[in-house]
């Protein structure tokens, strides 16, 4: 089964328990890991400027030939 998952502040919608979802930019992101890239000293940072690369969700660029 399916789970979706939803913000109350924004429209998105994910599916996928690992993902992450940013309630200050709602930005949505394939892992924790991903989202506390993104996240600095209480600031969001641009998921293009950590060449992250997106399909549905912020995913990582780095592993991309």
């Amino acid at each position: 089964m399916t789970v979706r998952h939803s913000c109350s502040g924004c429209e998105n919608l994910w599916t996928g328990a690992a993902r992450a979802h940013c309630s200050s930019c709602h930005e949505t992101f394939d892992s924790v890991g991903l989202f506390d890239m993104h996240r600095s000293r209480g600031k969001c940072k641009k998921p293009q400027s950590l060449r992250m690369t997106w399909d549905g969700v912020w995913r990582s660029g780095l592993l991309e030939k």
